[in-house]
């Protein structure tokens, strides 16, 4: 398995007397990577200092080793046993490949010497099971509301599942055949670094059922009525917390209200 490598790229030198997990989420959120990576960073991380464990669980450490005393044969061997034992996908295999390189590289800046020679997990060929046309419309005749208009954009406009669910609309134009619209959707590529980039759809030829004017304008109405009333019961929120502080800052040791002493005749305002 070869090594891999993120190459020269600006590094960032986290707090060594900080545990290993705070320096990892630092280097990761330095770098901009998404939660979900974070979290599954980590997860292979522990994996890897759980499998080089001691069994018995002596000395100092409790048996634990840190991953600076370990390099590229513990690396191979943790990986040959998820390919072996837990019999695990060659996707996930480089996905852990690529945790523990993060770490070694950017992290404790100790990158892996040579090459990672650990068993490969093997890529079985998958055959994809595709829909026809008509399929596909008795699927999504099926399903109703926002997720029939999900699916509907979808399988007209070609989004991924969690571009669909994320997208921002900023134009949109309904013809008589169809939607023509443009989202504003993270990269795949860059998924949870912040960057975006805005594409343009045109689903009235892509199936013969497109989603209509309607359904559009309810989930969008929906939403904004959501939104409207989180936005109401977050200032009535922030409202009680200001009377509250300024109550509980403003009061005598007497127990009567300072501003009240000022300004007898004033009534509370309403902020």
């Amino acid at each position: 398995m070869a090594k891999a490598s993120y190459g020269r790229k600006e590094l960032l030198t986290p707090n060594p007397k900080a545990p290993l997990r705070e320096q990892v989420r630092e280097v990761l959120r330095f770098h901009h990577y998404s939660l979900r990576t974070e979290r599954a960073y980590w997860q292979w991380i522990r994996r890897y200092l759980a499998f080089h464990r001691s069994p018995d669980h002596s000395g100092p450490q409790k048996g634990w080793r840190h991953p600076k005393t370990m390099g590229a044969p513990e690396v191979a061997q943790f990986l040959a046993h998820l390919a072996v034992a837990g019999n695990v996908a060659a996707s996930t295999q480089n996905q852990a490949l690529n945790a523990l390189v993060l770490l070694y590289e950017r992290v404790l800046e100790q990158p892996l010497e040579g090459r990672v020679n650990a068993v490969r997990a093997s890529r079985a060929p998958r055959v994809p099971v595709v829909l026809t046309p008509e399929e596909a419309q008795r699927v999504i005749a099926l399903l109703n509301g926002a997720p029939q208009l999900v699916v509907k954009l979808l399988y007209g406009s070609g989004l991924r599942l969690m571009e669909a669910l994320r997208l921002r609309v900023r134009v949109k134009r309904f013809a008589p055949r169809g939607l023509t619209f443009k989202i504003q959707c993270p990269t795949s590529n860059v998924e949870g670094r912040g960057s975006r980039r805005t594409e343009t759809f045109n689903i009235q030829h892509s199936m013969s059922n497109p989603p209509s004017h309607r359904s559009y304008e309810g989930q969008a109405s929906k939403v904004e009525r959501r939104n409207r009333r989180d936005a109401c019961a977050a200032l009535e929120v922030g409202e009680r917390v200001f009377y509250f502080l300024r109550a509980k800052i403003c009061r005598t040791a007497s127990g009567t209200d300072r501003i009240t002493q000022l300004h007898p005749n004033q009534s509370p305002r309403r902020w």
